[in-house]
C-alpha cells in the first residue's frame, strides 16, 4: 500500500529578511495579506503553494517531497530570514524551513526543523541536498514540537 501523507506549514505573521551586517535595515517583509508579493501559487498531484486566510500555505501529499515558494523572484545575498511557521496537519516527522542564495532549483542552502524537534542546514546542488556541518540532524528543545508556530530565522552571509 502506497503511503501517503498531508502535510501542511502555514507561514504566518509574515516573512523579514534583513541584511546581516545591519540588522534594521528591512530588505522585504510580507504578512500575506495581500498577494502583490507574488508568491508562487501553484498546484500538481505532490503539492499546492498558495495563500490562505491571510497566510501563505504549503501542502506537501506525498512522503520525502519537498515544496517551496519564492516571492517574486526577489533574490538577496547576506541576509538574515525570519519566518513564523506552523504545522496543521500531517506527521511530526516532517520538515520545513528557509531558503537562501536561490539561484534555481538546483542551486540553494535551507535550513529546516521538523515538528519532533530535529534540525539541519544544508546545499542543494545538481547532485542533491548535502547537509553542512554535523553528521545528521540534530534535536532541539528549543522547537516547539507538534501543532506549534515555531519562529525560524536563517542567517545567510561569507
Amino acid at each position: 500500500m502506497k503511503y501517503l501523507t498531508r502535510f501542511c506549514v502555514i507561514l504566518i505573521f509574515g516573512i523579514l529578511m534583513t541584511a546581516c551586517a545591519k540588522t534594521s535595515n528591512v530588505l522585504f517583509s510580507d504578512d500575506f495579506s495581500s498577494i502583490s508579493n507574488n508568491w508562487d501559487k501553484a498546484k500538481d498531484q505532490n503539492m499546492t503553494t498558495d495563500y490562505y486566510n491571510n497566510a501563505y500555505r504549503i501542502l506537501v501529499d506525498v512522503v520525502n517531497y519537498d515544496a517551496w515558494s519564492n516571492p517574486d523572484d526577489l533574490s538577496f545575498t547576506d541576509v538574515q530570514v525570519e519566518v513564523d511557521a506552523t504545522k496543521n496537519g500531517g506527521p511530526d516527522t516532517n520538515d520545513f524551513g528557509v531558503i537562501c542564495r536561490y539561484k534555481g532549483k538546483d542551486g540553494y542552502y535551507y535550513g529546516t526543523i521538523s515538528s519532533d524537534g530535529y534540525y539541519g542546514i544544508y546545499k542543494k546542488t545538481a547532485e542533491g541536498g548535502k547537509q553542512l556541518g554535523q553528521g545528521g540532524e540534530l534535536f532541539s528543545d528549543k522547537i516547539l514540537t507538534g501543532a506549534a508556530t515555531n519562529h525560524i530565522r536563517f542567517d545567510c552571509f561569507g
